[in-house]
This record gives structure tokens, C-alpha cells and sequence, in this order.
């Protein structure tokens, strides 16, 4: 996973170096390409960055249980347990943002507008429907 994770912080930087490039600029379709390639991997890296931050406070803290005073001791192993809980965390949103993209999530789920034919409808609505008219009814009919 960290390879990956490594390679992905790497392209990231690499996309942002032509999202500058003049040529890139004036390539409307190169640069939207680049935009949306950088908002998917803008996700990932900033989650990774934020594990690796993780990473180097709990080393820096389990650094200070090498400490003489008992005080700071027991801080240390009170923010490397909060540490490891938030590193696990980073852990399993990465592994979510890592899992393959799904081809159909940008396609809109209707291309088309207006009502849904009676036969396509979902069985609840007439209930639904029904429910609130009788509701409304009453309602009406108590004023």
C-alpha cells in the first residue's frame, strides 16, 4: 500500500508541475484533464501527508518516554495511544481512497428530465401519495 501511496504523492506533484506549464494552459482539454486528475489525487495525497505527520509525532513521543520524570512519561503514552488511534483511522481512509474508482460514479444516473412513467415508478410513491392527500384532507376539512 505505501509504495503506492508513494507513487501516488509522486504523480500528484508531477500533475501540479503541469497544471503550470504554459502549453498545458492553453491546452483546454490537457488542462481539465490535469484539474480533475489533481482534485482526485488532492484526496489521497493530503490523507497520506496527514499519516505521515502521525508517524513522526509518534516517534517524537515515544522518544519522550526515554524521559526521566514519571510526568512526561505518562503524557507520552497518552498521546501515542490517541496517535495510534488516529494513524489507524488514516490507515482506513486511505485504504477507502485507494479501493478502485467505480467507471459509472461520473456518469449522471438519468440523462433524461420530466415524470417517471407510471409502469417505472417506484411501488411506495401511490402510498405515499395517498397519505399525504388524506392528511391534507383532513387538515382542510377541520378549519
Amino acid at each position: 500500500m505505501f509504495d503506492k501511496l508513494i507513487g501516488v504523492e509522486e504523480r500528484f506533484v508531477e500533475v501540479e508541475k503541469h497544471l503550470s506549464d504554459p502549453k498545458i494552459i492553453n491546452d483546454r482539454n490537457a488542462y481539465q484533464t490535469y484539474v480533475r486528475e489533481h482534485a482526485e489525487l488532492s484526496k489521497i495525497v493530503t490523507v497520506y501527508r496527514q499519516y505521515k505527520l502521525t508517524l513522526g509525532d509518534i516517534d517524537e513521543s515515544q522518544d519522550l518516554l526515554k524521559d526521566a520524570d514519571p510526568d512526561i512519561k505518562d503524557l507520552a503514552r497518552d498521546e501515542i495511544a490517541t496517535l495510534n488511534r488516529v494513524k489507524e483511522n488514516l490507515e482506513a481512509e486511505l485504504k477507502k481512497l485507494l479501493l478502485p474508482k467505480d467507471p459509472n460514479d461520473e456518469k449522471t444516473s438519468s440523462s433524461r428530465s420530466g415524470p417517471v412513467p407510471v409502469g417505472k415508478r417506484p411501488p411506495y410513491l401511490p402510498v405515499i401519495f395517498i397519505g399525504c392527500t388524506a392528511a391534507m384532507q383532513k387538515t382542510v376539512a377541520g378549519k
